[in-house]
């Protein structure tokens, strides 16, 4: 089913805490490993298209600056639990030359299989994409009308298929062509119960341009990664340590993920009114200087941005001051889409 040359790491009879933790290792989630993989979801984080976390939040996590926990609520608990029911009770009588429920009804009632699938239980690894991996929940084995196939399922509502921008979500999409790469298979398929009772079924092919454009967001960012790994260890202080992670870290996304990610790190400290250094003092002024210019994502600007936030982070202050000046900063409450802090000037007489 695959070339002799991919790597395969099986899981079979392993608990779900063995599997996660066999992800975390291969994945090169330990800030200290030099090196890092992507498995599916995680692909589409790296394109900026995953709804639900932003690049700015696995970039930490592979720091070890946050946790990459995540905690299981309801709706994943569906997913998981249902997972293999669709598979094994759905998917088996669903035709796609007559895609809805009635058809698929009377399948099961004549007892009419019209297609089989194959579990996976194992770790896929292609020499050809170094930094990504496939975990793929099942294979649909070569019939008549195709070769292996990839088999992604999904237990859906229809208020969450209904704010897909598209007619199918790009971080399923994502993911997908990220196990077609691995792979090497021509097809995969996105089979989606909406709503316990509609069947949708979206094939998905190869397309050698996104692919090409996957494996290079993917691989840069696998460097920013390991050279911030890099620079990190070779530091014990903290405000160098912050000043390393703003350099590297990606460009702020103007998504809801993003500003999830931004409330959680950067929660406003509960310090007194702090006095600014002559340095801070400088970036400040440069900061606001450039910002009035309207130049929101100049170099010279993004670069005093890193310096300014580094000091709230390091200090846990939510306040700046500096005697012999007007000049003042503060974080303000609300966020914005692209990030900012806000700069103003101070009223108070410094004569």
């Amino acid at each position: 089913m695959f070339d002799t040359d991919i790597e395969r790491i099986s899981y079979v009879d392993f608990t779900r805490a063995d599997w996660l933790k066999l992800r975390h290792e291969i994945g090169g989630r330990n800030p200290d490993d030099d090196y890092v993989r992507f498995g599916g979801s995680d692909i589409g984080v790296v394109l900026g298209v995953n709804k639900y976390k932003a690049k700015g939040a696995l970039f930490y996590e592979l720091l070890g600056l946050k946790s990459d926990h995540i905690k299981t609520n309801p709706h994943m608990f569906r997913g998981i639990q249902t997972e293999d029911v669709i598979a094994e009770n759905w998917y088996p009588y669903f035709d796609p030359e007559h895609s809805n429920i009635y058809t698929l009804i009377e399948n099961w009632e004549n007892e009419r299989i019209i297609r089989t699938t194959k579990v996976i239980k194992e770790t896929l690894i292609n020499p050809n994409y170094p930094h990504i991996f496939a975990n793929i929940d099942r294979a649909v084995p070569a019939q008549l009308h195709h070769g292996n196939r990839v088999l992604e399922i999904k237990n859906m509502m229809w208020s969450t298929i209904d704010k897909w921008e598209g007619e199918i979500d790009p971080g399923y999409v994502a993911q997908i062509r990220g196990y077609l790469m691995v792979t090497r298979w021509d097809e995969g398929e996105l089979f989606i119960l909406k709503d316990t009772t509609e069947p949708l079924c979206f094939v998905i092919g190869r397309n050698e341009k996104l692919e090409a454009e996957i494996n290079n967001q993917v691989n840069e960012f696998a460097d920013r990664v390991l050279e911030a790994r890099k620079l990190i260890a070779q530091e014990t202080d903290q405000e160098a340590i912050w000043n390393i992670v703003h350099q590297l870290e990606p460009e702020p996304e103007t998504t809801p993920a993003y500003i999830q990610f931004l409330k959680e790190i950067h929660k406003p400290g509960n310090k007194e009114e702090l006095v600014m250094d002559e340095e801070l003092l400088n970036a400040v002024y440069t900061y606001s200087t450039i910002k009035a210019e309207g130049k929101v994502f100049e170099a010279e600007l993004v670069k005093h941005e890193a310096l300014i936030r580094s000091y709230f982070e390091t200090n846990n202050a939510i306040k700046f001051t500096h005697p012999d000046s007007k000049q003042a900063i503060s974080w303000k409450s609300k966020l914005y889409i692209p990030p900012k802090f806000h700069i103003k000037v101070d009223e108070r007489n410094t004569d």
